[in-house]
């Protein structure tokens, strides 16, 4: 059984004010912990537009991550971590946040592609960091979907011409 959180108050009375003073900065005090990220998606989603949820470092954009999934309704919820390594460390990003960087991302074009509303929570370091090409994403990407069957031989050949080493 779902159950509907009623609009939050500070909701209505951003969407009363006019259209110019919506476009101006709007601070809305009071709310703590997932009650920001309440007010923001419940604004978002009356509002038809997307999201951007910016967050001062890896956990508090991981709780909002997880606050957005619970509270989005017509939103696509995505994450961008950032990496956790420095371009002058000679270690490597581990494989998980380079693959949720990547699919985070995917999903972004996608949702651009299909004028699809998101609401995209990420930190400020992952929002200051460089990402591919948008163009180059798309060129250099293979969608796998649970359940289709695909030919091995082809499969592999694009892997190949992508970098992989069988």
């Amino acid at each position: 059984m779902s159950l509907a959180i009623p609009q939050l108050k500070a909701v209505d009375a951003i969407l009363a004010l006019s259209d110019k003073k919506r476009r101006a900065a709007i601070e809305i005090v009071g709310p703590w912990a997932s009650g920001k990220t309440l007010a923001a998606v419940q604004l978002a989603e009356a509002l038809g537009k997307s999201l951007l949820y910016i967050t001062a470092g890896r956990i508090q954009s991981e709780d909002a991550y997880e606050d957005l999934i619970t509270f989005a309704q017509h939103l696509e919820c995505v994450h961008v971590p950032a990496w956790e390594v420095l371009p002058t460390d000679t270690m490597e990003p581990t494989d998980d946040i380079v693959a949720e960087r990547m699919n985070g991302l995917n999903a972004l074009i996608k949702a651009q592609e299909s004028d699809k509303p998101v609401a995209l929570s990420i930190s400020v370091r992952s929002l200051f960091q460089h990402v591919i090409n948008r163009a180059h994403l798309k060129e250099d990407s293979i969608d796998i979907e649970v359940g289709n069957e695909y030919d091995l031989e082809s499969l592999a050949g694009e892997f190949t011409d992508l970098g992989y080493r069988r």
